[in-house]
């Protein structure tokens, strides 16, 4: 029988854990913790009857502090207190909220609405009411990376490091309020945290119907927890009878931006102008302008602070362009000032006092956008703002809106004269057929698309092979003339594509450099979307994890299934384990068991017809690094996630079906060596382009499908 000091140092049964900390397969109790495993090896001195904090404890747990603001680690199963991390709160044992280094956190990602409201109360929040911590996950498992928590009091959420027990990003929700419960991605990792909002903003009523619930809706919005920005909202949708004019439409615009949306005729553009005035109200989902909702009766007095320019300006011909300013004045509450300020602007000085019958389109252009800043507007809404104008008053026009920008005034420019605005917005929405099909800044939307930079170079014809013989393996070089050559190439690889060639010693007669414009970009994205759908909006719908795919299955993803001798591809009808090559299977809402190809690109040329991109859930590709044979790879370990390879493009490795193969790896050592061998490029899947996927080959029609 062993003695008391023997039995107090046998009593942990984790005593193996040392190191980082580990992860412990433990669900969270009713929502208010966190755990994971202690990475302290739990072992009483032996004879010393002190037991010192997380002896004896097998793991560690995070509770929320409620109002306090913390966050505290606890020893489980002793329950004791090893630790407080300050995160909504002051703490003057850490000096959290009043080190430069904290107050940043603190403060960096507030609202505008917010700092207005806080500068002359300390700044920020002095205190916040902590609630639902959650850690990360990988694979279903907790991984110790992260730990998410809320603050429902001043609906914010903040990110706490785990290797260094340390709050590094805090931001705030806008369009909710009470951020209370949130539920992380769990797998394949956690990207998303899907924030719970108890109540929408405003409140759909004034406090006095307390007892039914239905008066209440709950918002959710999703939050990228790697980046820790809000990754969508509640969309917006508005049908005229079968007419579907706008589809879970997301759209944010910050104080001080100038947003261009763009769009072909009938994309739904003028529709979302009427929803954001709040002419026309959305189907389903809501609107925010100014933090006002549009379809409430108080929107009205927000109305006062935007400005509207619309596409078609039809004046009173027999007003004055001084009676139509003075009438919309009155209407908009701006002082009689304004207006003489408004004609020596826009240096329609002379023509105050002329009919608008008088007016030619140009002037009457100018006497619209001088209506639409009266009353110095917080928000611009100008469609074709410069239609009609010779290019002097064009750029006239866009300093002016460049100062007014300045001011912080939020703009949006629905322009189809996409050469004169691209180098104007700090971001473009890009609609088609009633959906936003690209939404970024102009760097953004080239490196999504793909859509490539060109360098073109002069020198002499013996400097142009020898310039072509060192980039053509691997770029796209183009010999237009004796003396001239265009390297296509991304934009993240000018700078070292300059480097090089200067480190050449070459003489160049001139160099010169085009970045792709916004109608560049516009055309790429109409170009793939009328093939089926463009590659950014698969990868985002399919790859990733949309909102209906996280809706319906959040959890819980379909494993690889084996390549059997038995197995036959979907298109082609033939048994897929007699042909070379790397397979792929793809897994669909709704069905039992996955689609298979008989190649990558095939299965990726799938994903581009109307339909399927909404249907697929998870597609997994053959690692051809792990993979035995390029005959015969069946072996089922070898799959991997799509969104996780990188593919060999252009070599000269045919697969099962004869031509040229996407070929996949998990890393990207043997993806190099495999192009330094057989040929091709290294890319991931968001760089593959149209030209690599040669969509003029479709697969066959399908003989059956489940």
């Amino acid at each position: 029988m062993k003695d008391d000091s023997e039995k107090i140092a046998d009593v942990s049964r984790r005593s193996l854990l040392s190191g980082s900390a580990a992860v412990a397969g433990l669900g969270a109790l009713g929502g208010t913790t966190a755990f994971m495993a202690s990475p302290r090896i739990a072992h009483a001195a032996k004879g010393n009857a002190e037991v010192a904090p997380g002896d004896l404890d097998e793991y560690y747990g995070f509770w929320s502090g409620g109002q306090s603001g913390e966050v505290r680690i606890l020893g489980i199963p002793s329950m004791r207190e090893l630790m407080r991390i300050p995160v909504f709160n002051r703490c003057s044992a850490t000096g959290w909220g009043q080190t430069d280094e904290s107050i940043k956190i603190l403060t960096e990602n507030m609202l505008p609405k917010e700092k207005e409201f806080w500068k002359d109360k300390g700044g920020f929040p002095l205190n916040g009411d902590t609630h639902h911590p959650h850690m990360s996950f990988t694979n279903g498992t907790y991984d110790g990376r992260y730990i998410w928590v809320n603050d429902k009091a001043n609906t914010r959420i903040a990110r706490i490091r785990c290797d260094i027990m340390k709050v590094d990003k805090i931001i705030s929700i806008p369009n909710a309020a009470d951020i209370h419960g949130m539920r992380p991605q769990k797998y394949p990792k956690t990207k998303y945290i899907f924030a719970n909002g108890e109540h929408r903003v405003p409140l759909p009523n004034d406090g006095s119907v307390l007892d039914d619930p239905s008066k209440y809706h709950a918002v959710f919005s999703a939050v990228d927890g790697e980046k820790m920005k809000v990754a969508w909202p509640l969309g917006i949708s508005k049908n005229f009878g079968d007419l579907k004019a706008l589809q879970d439409v997301t759209l944010t615009l910050n104080r001080g931006e100038c947003l261009a949306l763009v769009g072909h005729n009938g994309a739904g553009k003028s529709t979302l102008i009427k929803i954001l005035l709040g002419l026309i109200s959305p189907t389903r989902g809501m609107v925010h302008v100014m933090g006002a909702d549009v379809q409430k009766r108080h929107f009205k007095k927000s109305r006062q602070h935007i400005g509207f320019l619309p596409e078609q300006i039809l004046f009173q011909k027999n007003m004055t362009g001084r009676e139509v300013l003075l009438f919309y004045a009155k209407l908009k509450d701006a002082p009689q000032a304004q207006v003489n300020e408004l004609f020596e602007k826009f240096e329609l000085e002379a023509a105050a006092d002329y009919r608008i019958s008088t007016y030619s389109k140009g002037m009457r252009q100018k006497l619209g956008l001088a209506q639409a800043l009266l009353g110095e507007p917080e928000f611009l809404i100008l469609d074709e703002p410069t239609s009609g104008l010779d290019p002097m008053a064009r750029q006239k026009i866009y300093h002016i809106l460049g100062e007014e920008k300045q001011k912080g005034t939020s703009i949006l420019i629905s322009s189809h004269v996409l050469t004169e605005i691209d180098d104007r917005v700090d971001r473009a929405v890009i609609l088609n057929s009633g959906r936003v099909v690209g939404d970024g800044t102009m760097a953004g939307l080239t490196q999504q698309l793909a859509v490539h930079s060109k360098i073109v170079i002069e020198a002499t014809p013996e400097a142009c092979d020898q310039i072509k013989t060192v980039f053509a393996h691997d770029l796209n070089v183009q010999r237009t003339t004796q003396r001239h050559l265009v390297i296509h190439c991304e934009q993240a690889r000018k700078i070292p594509i300059l480097n090089s060639i200067y480190a050449l010693g070459i003489q160049l007669n001139d160099i010169r450099i085009t970045d792709p414009s916004l109608e560049e970009i516009f055309g790429a994205y109409m170009h793939m979307d009328r093939r089926g759908k463009s590659l950014i909006v698969i990868i985002s719908m399919i790859f990733g994890f949309s909102l209906s795919a996280c809706q319906e299955n959040l959890e819980v993803l379909p494993e690889p299934l084996a390549l059997t001798n038995e197995t036959v591809g979907t298109y082609c009808g033939m048994l897929l384990a007699e042909h070379s090559g790397p397979k792929a299977q793809v897994f669909e809402k709704h069905r039992s068991k996955p689609q298979w190809f008989s190649s990558v690109k095939d299965a990726i040329t799938y994903l581009t017809l109307p339909g399927e991109a909404q249907d697929a859930v998870v597609t997994y590709v053959h690692d051809m690094g792990k993979a035995e044979s390029w005959e015969k790879p069946q072996n089922v370990g070898i799959w991997i996630d799509i969104q996780e390879a990188f593919f060999v493009v252009g070599s000269r490795k045919p697969g099962g079906m004869g031509m040229p193969e996407f070929v996949p790896f998990s890393e990207l050592e043997p993806a190099e060596n495999f192009a330094d061998q057989y040929g091709g490029r290294v890319v991931r899947l968001g760089e593959i382009t149209n030209e690599d996927l040669d969509l003029a080959h479709m697969p066959p029609v399908a003989l059956t499908r489940e």
